[in-house]
């Protein structure tokens, strides 16, 4: 936020204006392309950016809607300025770019922008002027783009850049688009704020970057007046560079830290300890795989699903245990779900947990009515440390980026009950809320919420399914006692 990204940009369009090679007649000629996501956006911040450091009275005119284009012309430049929409990547829309012909383009708030998006527009780029009218033009592809930091982990940006690894089930075809061509560079920022912690490693303010860019034109004191009021997310994602997706509400666990609860290399499963997985039902399903060791617990893999029933995602999850994890044949499988799974499935006359079992998977509920305050509470325990620092759960940084991206962002909202008379904190039920559900199940059914409510000195085990078959019971009440320590 105000460190110059835009500002650069224009110059960087600025100068390839001002270098094209001369066409026949003596005239530099380019046609460029600058784009967001709406002409609203387009109009409000990019276009009187650019006229106040190109006016038209010393440039140009500035003519259209949409799009609308400025036609500059001074010394031996001519240059026309494309200013376009382009929300999506649908084929309605890419198909306006099809019949237009650019030198290069820019694309302004690039975090909203899609891979598809940007290299269809990069297609477009490098055929104007034509060779005949230019001989010296090289024709070559020129696209740059500012943006903040995305909201997402899974930004194709950051699986480019190395930032996130890809998902280990991504298909082969999928997985290439995101090697980063030779000739394509990122570069990324300082932050313009760092973050100021007490002993504990509590956050206890902020302080101004040193080495943060365009400081020189903030004034006398840059940035920190205008942190207050704003919520730690907020501030990573608009100050500090970081990637943080907007949410309501406080967080339901702000103690997640990727730092310490995420592994730093991907995790092994152990070979003779069964796999536990939490679920929750419904048409966004989401499985989490965990292992409990030596005390520990071990997230392994997290899946979720888009407008599925559960005979459409039972199979599927099926089958990346046996592929994944085919000791299970052996150790066996403890699956627990949302209380709720035992009612009837979308417009069905069966339940969720009986498709489950009809695909060799036996889930239990972990209680017979949902609790989400203890599901919380026990949530929050599992994210503390052991004495030394260890932490008592940890991710794998491959294969878990829903489950991870749900406890960095499952919020709570303050809700009025009982005619306003008293108010009470409720899960917001959103994009990040299942698979994060999922895992408190799995948790919860693990045990858990015993040992936080009761003090036991160690999770009670459910019982242990049977994959081999039909998902018959072939250990029931039984603990089962780890040969390696975690």
């Amino acid at each position: 936020m105000e460190s110059g990204k835009t500002a650069g940009s224009f110059a960087k369009l600025y100068k390839a204006i001002c270098t094209m090679p001369r066409s026949k007649d003596g005239i530099r000629r380019s046609r460029w392309l600058v784009h967001r996501q709406t002409y609203p956006e387009l109009w409000d911040t990019v276009i009187p950016d650019f006229k106040e450091w190109f006016p038209e009275e010393q440039y140009g005119k500035i003519k259209g809607n949409e799009p609308v284009v400025y036609s500059m012309r001074f010394l031996d430049v001519e240059a026309e300025i494309v200013f376009m929409a382009i929300p999506d990547e649908s084929e309605k829309t890419l198909k306006k770019l099809r019949s237009s012909f650019f030198t290069g383009a820019y694309g302004n708030e690039g975090q909203f922008n899609t891979l598809k998006m940007v290299t269809s527009v990069i297609d477009r780029t490098g055929r104007y002027p034509r060779k005949i009218d230019c001989p010296e033009y090289d024709r070559a592809k020129r696209y740059f783009m500012d943006m903040n930091a995305p909201e997402r982990h899974d930004h194709w940006v950051l699986y480019m850049r190395g930032d996130t690894p890809l998902p280990a089930d991504m298909p082969v075809d999928q997985a290439m688009a995101y090697d980063k061509p030779a000739d394509w560079d990122f570069h990324v920022q300082p932050g313009a704020v760092l973050e100021r912690l007490d002993e504990k490693g509590n956050l206890d303010g902020y302080e101004l970057n040193p080495v943060a860019e365009n400081l020189q034109n903030m004034g006398a004191n840059p940035y920190l007046p205008a942190l207050p009021g704003k919520p730690r997310d907020q501030i990573d994602r608009d100050f500090r560079n970081i990637v943080r997706p907007p949410r309501l509400g406080a967080l339901r666990y702000p103690m997640f830290s990727r730092d310490k609860h995420v592994a730093k290399e991907p995790l092994q499963p152990y070979q003779d300890a069964p796999i536990i997985l939490g679920m929750d039902f419904g048409l966004t399903p989401a499985v989490v795989v965990l292992q409990h060791v030596g005390q520990r617990w071990y997230g392994l893999w997290s899946i979720t699903g888009q407008n599925l029933t559960a005979e459409e995602f039972a199979p599927e999850v099926k089958e990346l245990l046996m592929q994944r994890f085919p000791f299970c044949r052996e150790t066996g499988i403890v699956a627990w779900g949302d209380p709720a799974g035992g009612w009837s499935d979308q417009g069905s006359k069966t339940t969720s947990m009986k498709i489950w079992a009809k695909h060799g998977i036996d889930v239990r509920p972990p209680a017979k009515k949902d609790q989400p305050e203890t599901r919380m509470t026990m949530g929050r325990r599992v994210l503390g440390e052991f004495p030394g620092g260890v932490p008592k759960i940890q991710f794998d940084p491959v294969n878990c980026a829903e489950i991870v991206a749900s406890l960095e962002n499952m919020s709570m909202a303050t809700v009025k009950t009982n005619f306003g008379l008293k108010t009470k904190e409720q899960l917001v039920k959103d994009k990040w809320s299942h698979c994060g559900e999922a895992l408190e199940y799995g948790l919860w059914g693990g045990g858990e919420a015993n040992v936080t409510l009761h003090g036991a000195e160690g999770p009670k085990r459910g019982r242990v399914i049977d994959t081999r078959g039909s998902g018959s019971v072939y250990s029931k009440g039984k603990r089962w006692s780890p040969r390696r320590a975690g």
